[in-house]
């Protein structure tokens, strides 16, 4: 139904983002990545979008690339994966990474994702192994530093945990863990992507 909605960026988290426009307030799922990819508050950007209807709820999700957009599509046409499953696998792994894991039939890497487990991993090949190519383009839509402090980063990967069902103590101690071992300077969606293979 949609294709991409433009408006000024009103609010972001790691999950989700506001997007108005013309007076009204769009409330949009997104991935860690696209998170990354986002300008500042204020500025007016573009997201591709998918429209989730079910009996009680309507779901808006968003992408800033049209590859994530596509892998979401593929990931929902796989039984079992919804579409918070697969904003958790987007949220754990590139584009880029997932169809290597998918062509290279590592199983035991995709069960590092949260929600994935053997069975889930082995339905992920089956369906998709001949849907997808090693190569993907990367057209973004409105990418630009975000302007933010590394000391933000960590604050953001633990709501970023929180948002897909992990406790607060929980985010906060993987967050930990990762910060003791590679050091300061990560940015968010690098910290998930560890956080979610301690957790």
């Amino acid at each position: 139904m949609f294709a991409f909605i433009t408006g000024k960026l009103a609010h972001k988290e790691p999950t989700r983002v506001v997007l108005e426009n013309n007076g009204i307030g769009f409330d949009i799922h997104i991935s860690v990545h696209s998170y990354r990819d986002l300008s500042v508050i204020g500025s007016e950007i573009q997201l591709f979008i998918y429209l989730h209807v079910r009996e009680d709820i309507l779901q808006l999700f968003g992408f800033t690339t049209l590859d994530e957009k596509e892998l979401f599509l593929k990931l929902m046409s796989v039984s079992g994966i919804g579409p918070r499953t697969a904003q958790t696998i987007l949220s754990g792994v590139t584009v880029e990474e997932f169809t290597d894991l998918i062509l290279n039939e590592k199983i035991n890497e995709l069960t590092r994702i949260p929600g994935v487990g053997k069975k889930t991993a082995q339905r992920l090949i089956f369906d998709l192994k001949d849907k997808l190519t090693p190569k993907a383009s990367e057209l973004v839509v409105e990418t630009t530093s975000t302007g933010e402090t590394a000391q933000t980063e960590p604050a953001d990967a633990i709501l970023a945990l929180i948002s897909l069902g992990y406790s607060k103590p929980k985010a906060e101690e993987s967050i930990k863990k990762v910060m003791k071992k590679h050091g300061p300077g990560l940015k968010v969606e690098e910290l998930v992507r560890l956080a979610l293979m301690e957790i």
